[in-house]
């Protein structure tokens, strides 16, 4: 590819500075020639697509990876021009803070190893995002969206010690990431104004609920909630979790106490101590729950000690 790349250059090249008359280069006598990539080729540039690499990178929140991840990533019809070494964390849009990506190795060829190291700030169990920046690339002509793999990933466990790193688990599940994993790692007191893991509040009312499909480990500790908030309160769903579709949630102990109502009700609401609503075979295995609950409307209410309403699941 390089070969033909080069003997494109070297043609233009003659086109643009006029050198009429003169022998045109065989494609051979080109091969080594040096040019500094700010030769602009006078033909259109089609942008090829790339893919990733099957990669987990897995840790907690507050350590340093156990292993660092190495992933490649393949250009279809393009090739990179990146010294090794080189910085890359900016191509990965949703990589979680306090982690960085680095070039394993120069590369001027269509692939490329990527490694990732450092302590994660945040858990995530989102799939790779990868944009490779038009800079980088041999041929160019726009940057490149790197199609999505499932099996490229990250699994990144939430360490919850206190309201703070609850807070950002929350929001984390709430703005789409329903597989992140949690870990209780101490007893927590989340106040009287709650907002339900999952349940994200938009100018005072809820706007969406994204179901819990993670693991979530109490550790045994235990969990205080002296109300929720009252976005919530009006919403369909209250507890610890909003809703939990497909996720596990175990070894915890919750005290909550909350009382709802609203006298304008368009859906049945449901209010439990560990999730309002619970389906797809979702699963609670040691927990204990205690507190007060309390949740009127006029439609259906479905309140319970572990979920207000359990469709499937056990």
């Amino acid at each position: 590819m390089k070969k033909i790349q080069l003997f494109k250059a070297a043609i233009t090249m003659a086109l643009v500075f006029g050198l009429t008359g003169c022998e045109q280069p065989d494609k051979d006598s080109v091969v080594g020639a040096v040019f500094d990539g700010s030769l602009s080729l006078n033909e259109s540039v089609t942008v090829g697509g790339a893919t990733v690499s099957a990669v987990t990178v897995s840790g907690s929140t507050g350590s340093p990876l156990p292993t660092a991840a190495t992933l490649t990533i393949l250009l279809d019809t393009d090739e990179f021009d990146v010294p090794a070494a080189t910085t890359v964390t900016s191509w990965f849009t949703n990589l979680p803070t306090g982690l960085s990506a680095v070039s394993a190795s120069g590369s001027s060829s269509n692939s490329i190893a990527i490694t990732i190291s450092g302590t994660p700030n945040v858990g995530s169990a989102q799939v790779m995002a990868i944009t490779i920046p038009n800079a980088v690339l041999f041929l160019g002509g726009g940057d490149i969206t790197v199609t999505r793999n499932p099996a490229a990933k990250y699994d990144i466990i939430q360490l919850i010690g206190n309201a703070a790193d609850m807070a950002v688990f929350a929001s984390a599940v709430a703005n789409g990431d329903g597989a992140q994993k949690g870990t209780l790692t101490a007893s927590v007191n989340l106040g009287s104004a709650f907002t339900p893991i999952g349940v994200l509040v938009s100018g005072g009312v809820v706007s969406s609920t994204t179901p819990y499909s993670g693991v979530f480990d109490g550790g045994g500790n235990k969990i205080t909630i002296s109300g929720f908030d009252s976005a919530s309160l009006d919403g369909a769903y209250a507890g610890l979790f909003g809703y939990v579709s497909a996720g596990t949630v175990s070894n915890l102990v919750v005290d909550a106490t909350a009382t709802g109502a609203s006298p304008v009700q368009l859906s049945a609401r449901y209010m439990g101590a560990v999730t309002g609503l619970a389906d797809s075979n979702a699963l609670f295995q040691g927990i204990t729950t205690s507190g007060s609950l309390s949740l009127t409307s006029n439609l259906q209410t479905f309140t319970g000690g572990i979920a207000g309403s359990i469709r499937t699941g056990t």
